[in-house]
């Protein structure tokens, strides 16, 4: 395998920024509340009078020298967190993607690549998003065994001793396949709190600059 050159935050940070240069906006949890919502940024933009959003979560890839007989070449993967608790993070993810409530899809975003000089030159050309990955997880996990997803430019599987498909899409799709939802469909919406009970996200505009699109509804 040969392992990614720039760590996760390197990544994040210019992925930030792509999508803050298109438009989008941003919501990001503090490290702590992370940990509990299960996903580090939270992106949104206006489509027309109603908001679509997805929630982000950011992991770096290794490349396979040689990929398993289901991928094929240039193939990556990437390890799901492991806590104490099990997969607390993955799980969390596949219960937005889910659960009939919940109507901002929770997505991986994983580089197509493990160097640096690409990194960079996608920033550059403003191309990072499309040599990137969007993977939605719907598998959940109840044991304690390695899990892994693994994936090319077409199919993606989410790994232990059985592989199963993930859904693997671009950015632009995911969001044309959101349901819109108005301000006050979004501030109703449920989620998961700190103490892992489902509570109103009341503070979710508020603390963002999502107040500007809510603003342009009035004009």
């Amino acid at each position: 395998m040969k392992r990614s050159e720039f760590p996760e935050k390197a990544y994040e940070a210019f992925v930030n920024h792509e999508l803050l240069s298109k438009g989008y906006m941003i919501y990001m949890p503090s490290q702590r509340k992370e940990k509990s919502v299960g996903y580090d940024a939270l992106w949104h933009k206006s489509c027309g009078r109603k908001i679509k959003a997805i929630a982000l979560q950011y992991k770096i890839v290794s490349e396979y020298v040689k990929p398993p007989i289901s991928l094929s070449t240039p193939a990556f993967k990437f390890d799901l967190h492991k806590s104490a608790k099990g997969y607390v993070q993955h799980n969390i993810m596949v219960k937005r993607n889910t659960t009939i409530w919940s109507k901002i899809s929770a997505v991986y975003c994983v580089p197509s690549f493990v160097d640096y000089k690409s990194l960079y030159d996608y920033l550059k050309k403003g191309t990072l998003l499309n040599n990137s990955r969007f993977l939605i997880p719907t598998n959940k996990i109840t044991d304690n065994k390695y899990h892994y997803i693994a994936f090319d430019n077409k199919i993606a599987y989410q790994f232990s001793q059985d592989p199963n498909p993930v859904e693997n899409y671009s950015l632009d799709s995911i969001f044309e396949r959101q349901e819109s939802l108005c301000y006050e469909d979004l501030i109703q919406s449920n989620y998961i709190d700190e103490k892992n009970q489902i509570t109103k996200l009341d503070d979710y505009l508020i603390k963002t600059h999502s107040f500007l699109v809510i603003k342009d509804f009035d004009n």
